[in-house]
């Protein structure tokens, strides 16, 4: 392939020289060189490799050839085309079906004409037979989005009257918003921030100049003065943000299953959290970073946790159709409430509800359970007596319960793609979510006491709001890669709203590193759908596959969190300046 013209180089921030300083430091250089490769390749460097790297930069070699020279190898076109295979055939390709398309990327053939003959195959047509699937499966795998009705006729008749496919792809991968898109993911996920309207509006005119491809964008970011300055100051070239620390929970048996976290009110810094293929409970403390475990009965599936006023703790056994009153110092059981279907008609036992979360009513001793196996909402009285009520979307799968300040409780209903308000006395109230199946996982009060609930979408990649009318404003959180989706979120004491965007362990390929996102407080007051005002942060977690569940506020401040995959309970240092600018690996090329 060949080399880059100068006159399809440019730099992030509109223009600006792409000169960078001849004969870096053997520290910098080495920190640059480490930064590609994790940028580019996603691997820790060979020795003969950054010493090779580390010896052309400290010689006046420029970045921009350095990032060319990863982008010729064989390493990185093989990472490209095993990319388009997983992405668009969702498949691994075989040893020569690879060097195939290899060798044409090595020999220079675009990208965009590779992708072209990936989506034109007929391996990817006999996919999608119909037009009109095969133009929804382009819009959804190129744009992230279904088409909308008026693009979807103008293409199934383009289509229908004998225009080729690829003039379809084509068309896509020209068009302004592919730009865009491509574009703003490449501020979020390689620089850590939003694009400014001036250098969105500076890459968008270069990539419309004639000639310009993928690889010209792509490569301008990488060596870019905004990003060999991230790479030229980092300690140790590390991709993982400083300020977050993972501690590893050793649970006595059982499979990776961490989930929810809940400080003790009367003790700061000790959390209580669930494992619940494990029957246990584990007792973390902040502050030493040691645990110790409560065994449960087996089969008991222990998932959510309160406090009641009279600082009571109870934990639902979901396994079991139970809620559990447990000694917060010993884990010994006091109390066993059952919360199953009794008396069904046909039914010759009691179903289980599968009690998922808990959450305390606004007379702070009824608890409110979440039937999640029976798409039921129910509370256990004062009294002990329990009460249920049915949702009315069947197949609800409601997960997530919260006090609103309202005095109602609020829910998330996972497949039913809605928000639940249920009243102290058991009227059940749904309002739909405008994103298609998004999957809404965990609902929160406004941190500012305002008659709203926030939830997050795990598939949409959103956090909304929901007034107590069911009025629902979406604002959509950056994806570093289009595989990401979301688990829980919560507002640190500024009112910063943080959220876990992590990759899909049912849809890993590509890979990719995990990340606790900050949007800031200006969130609260932000139109709907609007976040051109509202800064982002990612602090990107040293462990990938993490399978994030619950995010919570400590009382010291900072963001605690745990990784269900991983059994791992994380803590995110809030308001603590990082010495260390954030850099983000990207999927370049695809």
């Amino acid at each position: 392939m060949s080399k880059i013209s100068s006159r399809h180089t440019l730099s992030v921030e509109v223009l600006e020289s792409r000169d960078t300083p001849a004969g870096f430091s053997p520290e910098v250089a080495d920190n640059i060189s480490t930064g590609l490769y994790h940028q580019i390749l996603h691997r820790e460097p060979d020795a003969t490799g950054l010493a090779s790297f580390v010896d052309q930069l400290t010689n006046g070699v420029s970045v921009e050839t350095v990032v060319n020279s990863f982008w010729d190898s064989v390493e990185f076109h093989t990472q490209e085309v095993n990319n388009y295979y997983q992405v668009y055939l969702g498949r691994v390709p075989t040893t020569t079906e690879s060097s195939g398309w290899v060798q044409r990327l090595v020999s220079g053939t675009p990208e965009a004409a590779i992708m072209t003959n990936f989506l034109t195959s007929a391996e990817y047509t006999s996919q999608h037979p119909l037009n009109a699937d095969y133009v929804t499966a382009l819009y959804q795998v190129l744009l992230d989005r279904v088409p909308d009705q008026a693009d979807l006729d103008n293409n199934v008749a383009a289509l229908n009257s004998g225009t080729p496919p690829a003039t379809i792809v084509q068309n896509i991968l020209n068009s302004s918003e592919f730009h865009q898109d491509r574009i703003e993911s490449l501020y979020t996920a390689l620089l850590g921030r939003p694009a400014d309207a001036a250098g969105l509006q500076s890459n968008l005119a270069h990539w419309n100049q004639p000639g310009v491809t993928i690889r010209d964008v792509e490569t301008g970011f990488l060596y870019s003065p905004e990003n060999v300055s991230n790479l030229s100051n980092l300690v140790g070239a590390s991709l993982a943000s400083p300020l977050v620390t993972e501690y590893q929970l050793n649970y006595a048996y059982g499979n990776p299953s961490t989930h929810e976290i809940l400080e003790d009110p009367s003790h700061p810094g000790q959390f209580f959290i669930t494992g619940q293929l494990h029957d246990t409970v584990v007792v973390f403390d902040s502050n030493t970073g040691q645990t110790r475990d409560f065994a449960l009965p087996v089969g008991a599936g222990p998932h959510g946790m309160l406090f009641d006023d009279a600082g009571r703790f109870f934990v639902s056994f979901e396994f079991m159709g139970k809620v559990a009153q447990l000694d917060p110092n010993t884990g010994s059981v006091l109390e066993m409430i059952d919360v199953r279907l009794n008396d069904v008609p046909g039914a010759p036992l009691p179903i289980n509800t599968s009690p998922h979360d808990i959450a305390l009513g606004a007379d702070g001793r009824t608890i409110w359970f979440t039937g999640k196996a029976t798409g039921t909402v129910g509370k256990i009285n004062p009294d002990g007596t329990v009460n249920h009520y049915q949702l009315p979307t069947g197949g609800s799968v409601p997960i997530y319960l919260a006090l609103g300040p309202d005095g109602n409780i609020w829910g998330t209903e996972l497949v039913g793609n809605k928000i639940l308000r249920v009243t102290p006395t058991g009227t059940v109230t749904e309002f739909s979510i405008p994103t298609f199946n998004s999957r809404p996982i965990v609902i929160i009060p406004d941190p500012t006491g305002r008659p709203l609930m926030w939830f997050s979408e795990e598939s949409g990649h959103k956090v909304a709001s929901i007034s107590m009318t069911g009025v629902i404003s979406e604002f959509a959180v950056p994806r570093t890669q289009r595989n990401s989706i979301l688990a829980g979120l919560a507002f640190d004491e500024a009112g910063n709203l943080y959220t876990q965007s992590y990759v899909d362990q049912n849809n890993p390929v590509p890979s990719g590193p995990d990340f606790i996102v900050k949007l800031s407080s200006n969130i609260l007051t932000a139109p709907a759908g609007d976040t051109s005002n509202v800064p982002l942060t990612r602090y990107q977690v040293p462990s990938e596959g993490t399978v994030f569940h619950r995010i919570t506020l400590g009382s010291d401040g900072n963001m605690y969190f745990t990784e269900l995959a991983l059994d791992k309970v994380g803590r995110l240092l809030v308001g603590t300046a990082s010495t260390t600018p954030p850099t983000y690996s990207f999927n370049f090329g695809l």
